[in-house]
């Protein structure tokens, strides 16, 4: 995601509607206030805002600059942090055998990022399926997984239903329309029981809303 384009205003506007973590709740008060005066010291966009915040001694300055509270801040810095998605082992992405994990490990292919680095391209795949002697659906399977958790708010079982419901990439994703998708994805999972928690159409705008701003990487 490219946080010099993800502008301060949307990050309020997406923490308006959110349903947050309770410890994090106190960032809806005052909102309008708080970010209006952190765009005052020229804070426009979350790269700017991460940088200001980046260590501890960053938040206690800029604590004292605008009176806003070091805990404040603190969370401002982590909400902002968990909008970006971090590469998953591939172990982790249910129902892939153990057998082709093992040799995309002897290949030093160990998470999601390693993965499209070297599969994202339909001739890559082609090339590291016959070099390690991988099965191309699996391989394909796998690269179509990899590219979903890229989307922030989506991790390995979201991903599963997300595949499960015929809906493959990152691009696709952001295609389907938001109630169609919400309707799919708890048939899947009431089909196979993958989760327990419950999807919402606010879940699904927000992983959108994010997502939108991802390049696109994956090719079939």
């Amino acid at each position: 995601m490219d946080t010099d384009k993800f502008t301060i205003d949307k990050f309020r506007s997406i923490l308006k509607t959110k349903d947050i973590l309770p410890g994090r709740i106190m960032l809806k008060d005052k909102i309008d206030e708080r970010f209006d005066l952190i765009k005052s010291k020229g804070i426009h966009s979350l790269s700017d805002l991460l940088e200001e915040l980046k260590t501890k001694p960053k938040i206690e300055k800029f604590a004292k600059d605008t009176a806003l509270s070091v805990d404040y801040l603190t969370i401002l810095r982590r909400e902002a942090n968990s909008y970006f998605s971090v590469p998953v082992s591939l172990i982790d992405l249910p129902f892939i055998e153990t057998e082709v994990i093992d040799k995309l490990h002897s290949a030093g292919i160990k998470n999601s990022k390693h993965l499209l680095d070297h599969a994202a391209k339909r001739f890559d795949r082609e090339i590291l399926a016959s070099r390690y002697k991988l099965p191309q659906d699996k391989l394909y399977e796998l690269a179509q997984l990899s590219d979903l958790v890229r989307i922030p708010g989506v991790g390995p079982v979201f991903a599963r239903i997300i595949l499960d419901s015929g809906i493959g990439s990152v691009k696709d994703f952001l295609a389907f329309d938001s109630a169609d998708l919400l309707e799919r994805l708890i048939k899947t999972n009431g089909e196979k029981g993958l989760t327990k928690a419950r999807f919402k159409i606010k879940d699904i705008e927000y992983c959108k809303e994010l997502g939108k701003d991802l390049p696109v990487i994956f090719e079939r």
